[in-house]
C-alpha cells in the first residue's frame, strides 16, 4: 500500500472549483435569458458547463417529486431554442467586426443601469424573486429559478474576481515594464 498525503488546500480549492462550476452550470440557462443575444463568448453560452447546465433543465423535476414537470420541459424547449439563436446572431456579430472574449458574459438586457450592476444584483435578485412568484404555479420551475439566482450570484462573484485579477495582474505587468525601460535608460 502506497503512502499517501494529501494536501487539505489542495482539496479544499478543487471543493470550492467544483461547487463554482455547479453553480456555473446551474445558472447557465437563466443567464443565457438575460444576456443579448449574441454577445457572450463563443465558451461562455457554449462550453462544457453550458451543456451540464442545459441537461440539468429536464432532470430538475425528478429532484422536486411530486410535480407537474411540463413547465420545465417547455423551458428546455425555449432555451436550446434561445442558444441557437445566441449562436447565430453570434456568427453574424462577428461578420460585422464585434469580437468579444470566447469567455465573455454578454452584454445583460438590462445593463442601462450598467453591466455590472445588472449582472451582479439585478439579475439574481429578479430571477429568485420570479421563482418564488412562480413557485405557487409551479413547484418545480419556480424552485429552479430561486436555486438558479442563487448560482447566478455565485458564478458572476466568481467570473468577477477573474477579472479583477487579470486586470491587476495587467496593471503590474505594465508596471514592470516601465521599471525596466527606466533601469536601461540609466544603465
Amino acid at each position: 500500500m502506497q503512502d499517501q498525503t494529501r494536501d487539505p488546500v489542495k482539496d479544499t480549492f478543487d471543493t470550492l472549483y467544483t461547487g463554482v462550476g455547479l453553480a456555473q452550470a446551474f445558472a447557465m440557462p437563466v443567464h443565457a435569458w438575460w444576456t443579448r443575444l449574441g454577445t457572450a463568448g463563443e465558451m461562455y453560452l457554449g462550453g462544457r458547463l453550458s451543456v451540464l447546465g442545459w441537461l440539468m433543465l429536464p432532470v430538475w423535476p425528478l429532484a422536486v417529486q411530486p410535480c407537474d414537470y411540463r413547465a420545465m420541459y417547455w423551458f428546455w424547449g425555449a432555451t436550446t431554442l434561445l442558444l441557437v439563436c445566441h449562436r447565430v446572431r453570434h456568427l453574424w456579430l462577428r461578420r460585422k467586426g464585434f469580437r468579444p472574449h470566447s469567455m465573455f458574459m454578454g452584454l445583460s438586457r438590462l445593463d442601462r443601469l450598467g453591466n455590472g450592476l445588472a449582472r451582479r444584483v439585478l439579475e439574481p435578485v429578479l430571477t429568485a424573486a420570479l421563482g418564488f412568484l412562480l413557485m405557487h404555479w409551479d413547484r418545480a420551475f419556480g424552485l429552479y429559478l430561486v436555486w438558479a439566482g442563487m448560482a447566478l450570484v455565485v458564478s458572476t462573484g466568481y467570473v468577477n474576481a477573474i477579472e479583477a485579477s487579470t486586470v491587476r495582474q495587467m496593471f503590474d505587468a505594465r508596471w514592470e515594464q516601465e521599471w525596466m525601460a527606466e533601469r536601461m535608460k540609466e544603465g
